[in-house]
């Protein structure tokens, strides 16, 4: 069939904290990369102009200061519902980042939007964001969180 270029890349440069604990909150993205038909709606819904069965992938870098191992559940909300059997852990000793990073293929119809949600009960885990740095060696920013979105099949 024809190519229908959708398409989202989004990122955030903000560090997400974890306060209060225990609280699910939905990741957010502050700045568009480039988009065509897909968009970020109120900080964090997963937006689609057109029906299609699109590609949802993101990698979040969690960061762990103090205290001692802990979880954090990372799953799929679409229009508000948390969708069933989307959740998964990660585990972050302390002193330690991890990098979640992971895709979901999901048919979503214009009037739809996802979001990606996230928990923990450790109030010491946040998503990690970095300014870009000079020494000891030059390096760009690092993003708290980037999500792409691509299309895999129109409707």
């Amino acid at each position: 069939g024809p190519a229908f270029p959708y398409f989202g890349s989004f990122y955030d440069t903000t560090t997400q904290v974890n306060s209060p604990s225990d609280t699910p909150r939905a990741m957010t993205y502050n700045t568009v990369y480039g988009n065509y038909h897909v968009s970020i709606e109120n900080g964090s819904q997963i937006s689609f102009d057109y029906s299609g069965t699109y590609n949802i992938q993101f990698s979040a870098q969690f960061v762990k200061n103090t205290g001692t191992q802990s979880t954090v559940n990372i799953w799929l909300r679409q229009n508000g519902v948390d969708v069933p059997w989307s959740d998964t852990e990660i585990t972050l000793a302390n002193s330690s980042k991890v990098v979640a990073s992971w895709n979901f293929v999901v048919t979503e119809s214009n009037t739809s939007y996802l979001e990606i949600y996230w928990a923990s009960s450790d109030a010491n885990i946040s998503i990690l964001s970095k300014p870009s740095q000079t020494t000891p060696y030059p390096a760009p920013g690092i993003p708290s969180i980037i999500l792409t979105v691509t299309p895999v099949k129109a409707s």
